[in-house]
């Protein structure tokens, strides 16, 4: 953040436009910088990825291709979708 509050501006290392930044990555000793635009566009081109072994995915996959994991959590307990970053069950609590 600036002086005033306002985020910092740099050059995005995707799209070269000096903007706000919004994720800042080092690799070898170089800080770079990405703004929100570019990373969202990044997160949405991924698509479906394992959340076992973090593969990319098909759209109509079931299982995973690399490690054999389903491609949806359920509760082993009562059987409820969870999202991929849930640590227990909405449902029944069980610890996922």
């Amino acid at each position: 953040m600036s002086d005033d509050g306002a985020p910092k501006e740099k050059v995005c290392k995707v799209c070269k436009v000096s903007k706000p930044v919004y994720v800042e990555v080092e690799s070898k000793g170089v800080i770079e910088y990405i703004c929100k635009e570019c990373f969202d566009a990044d997160v949405a081109d991924r698509g479906k990825a394992c959340f076992s072994c973090e593969s990319p995915l098909k759209q109509d996959d079931e299982f995973c291709g690399k490690c054999g994991s389903p491609t949806e959590k359920k509760c082993s307990e009562c059987g409820t979708t969870a999202e991929d970053d849930d640590a227990f069950c909405g449902k029944c609590g069980k610890k996922l």
